[in-house]
């Protein structure tokens, strides 16, 4: 969507889900938390679009078992982006800006008043039963002689276009023994509300600087900060939208066209003039501020060639702070026969919602690489690290009506405040890990690759909390053998690879210490206002809530994933050419029984390692470059096909076997739409009075001619059926 600081996209390498996101080696976390007017995912932090651009060295991404090295939530894939770093020389200064405009790519053109009640008029004629005139010819003439003022909502309440722009300044430059690189970047997008109260602004900062402290030791230190905001009515925009959608030409926005009484609306009694202005609605403002800081210490160690000791901090740092204003106010209805308004309250009474949200997270690492070329075509690399994790998650709600009409919590009531902290967005966690790489290549043709990681994670039991798992590749370049070289008819291929890969990732994506017993205090009620508790003495009580039958035994789902291509390059770099064939099983997801508990015992059932499902597919990627003169260009294209079977679902019995078979998706591929079939539509009235299928009696000329699937005479829930896939992945049922 192109709503101003709406980060709803959703990023998913061959169709597997949400890849893990890494930038300068620091894992980025991904959070999910609703705020503001709640009709948008604004706390999905989607870090990817939030970076300046101007700060992007290369990124690259990892989709087969290669991805395994980074460990516990790389079973997705991994997305790697390297930043900018500075260059000896002198002071470079550069500066990016652009400034334009979004257009609606096209919004529906109302009709106005006197073609409404032509329409209205119409449909109300054509009634079976007898029709009659809803607007008479004197309502038209208002409209024809100027009486009246048709309305157009759309433009009344949206702007033909909307401003965005970005401005970033880099610095960069240095000596042989220091380089830095420093950006500033600033990001707005204006919204298409006419009270130019939806709107998107951010800033970004970036320092990093590379030290050579002597001709062993060299330190790295990478720091950025972003800041970002969206300001919206109260009213969400696609509420605004709805009712603009809705609202009818013959309605004006204000009463009696007095601009002093805004119009009560004729459909959902709203009136989106009033939705979109903060100082009549409200407003609601989502800030996100993120912090990242890294420090790396790399160590030639003397007298073994190749070898390296390297020490390496993150902390990361995310908040949300999102505030919601909203306020009352009247929209009115006049009555012409005694010329007097009658209001009606909205939005009340007034109230102020905060909303904080912090998520803190250290990382690690102590590592020991060794490089080294053996004989001039041995090249040998290993890896031995050591990474410890950790993650926090804090968070409040606070609600208030107010007193007096001020934006500020201390401004309210203390009658029907609210304090809450959600259990979803509370935890500490943390994993370690010992990882080891092994790779090896001959004269850049034999490849091989081992590695293996052993990761540890605080949400299992002591027996279960460490996995082990391994991955390797291997890769032969034909083009590099003699008889490839000496043949002629070959040599327009410059290069020709083949590979395989075979790697076990573990996930350990379940809930939090489901092998501990405990309590939620407060327990949980049927809604905020109405939590679990009791009054003794005139007093409430919250209650206290068990968090389950501990299950001990819950341990790491893994994820095996089989990876087998080719690339091939051709005609000195003009062709290239990659296919890949890909199938990933998982075991082990985390799922609940479908079982029924007694609600005397007072608890419910844990997660278990149950579920499972396998995804298939190919991508095909093709690309050419060349140039014509000075203009150099490149076209690529790609094509992926995967779907995904559910291998077991955990799941109850249905009552017979057609429901089993519509209803379970053990061993049945994702995606399937369900729905009736059809013999094209109905063209007369003998194909409905003849049809040998009994069909409703509101059926006219034009409804679909439904099918008689399982061929019982009748059109009803029965007769539903698989008949399309969709979604990503997906696949034929």
């Amino acid at each position: 969507t192109a709503e101003p600081g709406d980060f709803s996209n959703n990023i998913s390498i061959r169709g597997l889900g949400h890849p893990l996101i890494v930038i300068d080696g620091v894992e980025m976390p991904d959070f999910n938390v609703t705020g503001g007017n709640g009709d948008n995912d604004v706390g999905t932090s989607n870090i990817l679009t939030r970076l300046d651009p101007n700060d992007i060295a290369s990124i690259s991404v990892l989709k087969d078992a290669a991805a395994s090295i980074y460990g516990v939530k790389a079973a997705n894939g991994v997305i790697l982006i390297t930043t900018k770093k500075g260059e000896a020389g002198t002071l470079q200064l550069s500066y990016t800006g652009t400034v334009g405009a979004q257009v609606p790519s096209g919004l529906p053109k109302p009709v106005n008043a006197i073609q409404y009640m032509t329409l209205s008029n119409q449909l109300s004629m054509h009634n079976a039963n007898g029709g009659k005139i809803v607007y008479t010819p004197a309502d038209f003439e208002a409209y024809q002689n100027g009486t009246k003022k048709s309305t157009d909502w759309y433009d009344a309440t949206f702007k033909k276009s909307a401003m965005q722009q970005q401005h970033n300044l880099t610095a960069t430059g240095g000596s042989e023994n220091i380089q830095y690189f420093f950006s500033g970047g600033y990001t707005s997008q204006g919204g298409f509300l006419k009270s130019d109260a939806l709107n998107y602004k951010r800033y970004n900062i970036r320092s990093n600087i590379t030290s050579e402290i002597s001709k062993r030791i060299t330190v790295n230190l990478n720091i950025s900060a972003i800041q970002d905001q969206k300001n919206s009515p109260a009213q969400s925009f696609w509420w605004t939208t709805r009712e603009t959608w809705r609202e009818l030409p013959t309605q004006t926005i204000y009463a009696n066209n007095n601009p002093l009484y805004l119009s009560n609306g004729f459909v959902d009694g709203g009136n989106p003039i009033a939705y979109m202005d903060p100082d009549i609605n409200g407003y609601s403002t989502q800030t996100n501020r993120f912090f990242n800081g890294s420090l790396s210490i790399d160590y030639k160690v003397p007298y073994i060639d190749g070898l390296t000791l390297r020490g390496f901090y993150s902390y990361n740092m995310q908040i949300q702070d999102n505030k919601m204003f909203q306020k009352s106010y009247n929209l009115y209805l006049y009555d012409a026969s005694s010329t007097t308004y009658t209001a009606s309250l909205n939005n009340s009474p007034s109230s102020v919602q905060r909303q904080f949200y912090e998520y803190p997270q250290n990382t690690d690492q102590f590592s020991l690489n060794y490089d080294h070329v053996f004989g001039g075509k041995h090249h040998v690399s290993a890896l031995l690290l050591y990474e410890g994790n950790e993650q926090t998650a804090d968070n409040f709600t606070a609600y208030r009506q107010l007193a007096i009409p001020v934006d500020q919590i201390i401004a309210g009531n203390s009658a029907n405040q609210q304090a809450t902290q959600g259990s979803g967005e509370l935890y500490q966690y943390a994993t370690n890990s010992i990882v080891g790489r092994a790779t090896y290549d001959y004269g850049n043709k034999y490849l091989a690759e081992f590695s293996f990681r052993n990761d540890a994670s605080s949400k299992f039991s002591s027996k279960e909390k460490w996995g082990f798992f391994p991955s390797g590749s291997l890769g032969w370049r034909i083009s590099e053998e003699n008889f490839w070289k000496k043949s002629a008819s070959l040599s327009f291929i410059d290069n020709l690879k083949i590979r395989a890969s075979y790697g076990v990732l573990g996930d350990d994506g379940s809930l939090y210490y489901q092998f501990l017993t405990g309590y939620n205090y407060p327990a949980d009620g049927s809604n905020n206002q109405l939590p679990g508790g009791a009054v003794f003495n005139n007093t409430f009580i919250n209650a206290v809530q068990s968090t389950g039958i501990p299950n001990p035994n819950i341990t790491w789902s893994t994820s095996h994933t089989f990876d087998a291509g080719i690339d091939l390059d051709a005609w000195d770099g003009k062709f290239g050419l990659t296919i890949d064939y890909f199938v990933r099983n998982r075991e082990g997801l985390f799922a609940t029984p479908a079982l029924q508990v007694p609600d005397l015992l007072g608890a419910s059932l844990p997660q278990e390692n149950i579920n499972g499902d396998r995804t298939r597919g190919i991508d095909f990627e093709i690309t050419h470059q060349d140039h014509i003169g000075k203009f150099h260009y490149v076209v690529n294209g790609n094509f992926s096909f995967a779907r995904t079977m559910n291998t077991h679902i955990a799941e109850v019995k249905q009552g017979n076997s057609y429901l089993d078979w519509l209803n379970n998706q053990s061993n049945r591929y994702q995606g399937i739409q369900w729905g009736y079939g059809a013999n094209g539509q109905y063209q007369n009235y003998n194909q409905i009075v003849n049809s040998p299928v009994a069909v409703g009696r509101g059926t006219v000329v034009g409804d679909y001619n439904y099918q008689d699937w399982n061929g019982d005479g009748q059109i009803d829930g029965n007769d539903v059926h698989p008949i399309a896939y969709g979604g990503s992945p997906n696949g034929l049922p």
